[in-house]
């Protein structure tokens, strides 16, 4: 809209909620290698919780006129629909995008082993985390919160850790987020969004 000259100043607001309570000691664990499941037991299901999350995207000009600090600028998005690791690689290929940090939308599946393999391909110089690690899968909430996190992490060098990682479902330890504290604040960042099995989606934003 902003792009078109149809508005200069856009609220984005996303919500979502669960009756569901974790079990005591529960936690999502994205991207984690939990081995086979045993014949017989139940497949592990991710944590998912409840949350909100509300932020403002406007045009350079409109921002400096009234005074804003920009918490980052949208260098670039992408979007591609199917399902499966293809449209997770689609949805990666932004031109140029070196991204120091990529917010995933992994939730505790094995299918979160595509999205790091994809992203790993790709960016190989990123570190990669959840938000899901943080605030459990907020479902339709997840993919605003992950654009939250990541222009928290260009401004502030603050990002949800992975600190129960032992065994990733790609790469190793290395290549992931495992404290909150960043080494600095990241000139760019890219936010995953997924409708699972419908749009993958990838936001990247950068230093202002």
């Amino acid at each position: 809209m902003i792009d078109a000259g149809k508005a200069e100043v856009v609220l984005v607001v996303a919500a979502d909620e669960t009756p569901a309570r974790p079990a005591p000691g529960g936690a999502s664990a994205p991207f984690e290698d939990d081995g086979p499941v045993p014949y017989g037991a139940e497949a592990v299901e991710p944590v998912t919780g409840s949350g909100a999350v509300a932020f403002v995207v406007e045009s350079a000009d409109h921002c400096a006129a009234r005074g804003g600090r920009p918490y980052a600028r949208v260098a670039g998005t992408r979007h591609a629909a199917g399902e499966g690791a293809e449209p997770v690689a689609r949805s990666l290929a932004l031109p140029g995008a070196a991204p120091g940090l990529v917010v995933g939308a992994a939730t505790g599946l094995p299918r979160d082993g595509e999205e790091a393999a994809a992203v790993l391909a790709r960016m190989p110089g990123a570190l990669l985390t959840a938000s899901a690690a943080l605030i459990g899968d907020c479902q339709a909430a997840t993919g605003a919160m992950n654009i939250a996190l990541a222009a928290l992490a260009v401004r502030d060098g603050l990002a949800p850790a992975l600190t129960g990682l032992t065994a990733p479902l790609a790469g190793d330890r290395g290549s992931y987020v495992t404290r909150p504290e960043l080494a600095g604040p990241m000139a760019s960042a890219l936010a995953l969004t997924a409708a699972h099995d419908s749009v993958r989606g990838a936001v990247l934003l950068e230093a202002v």
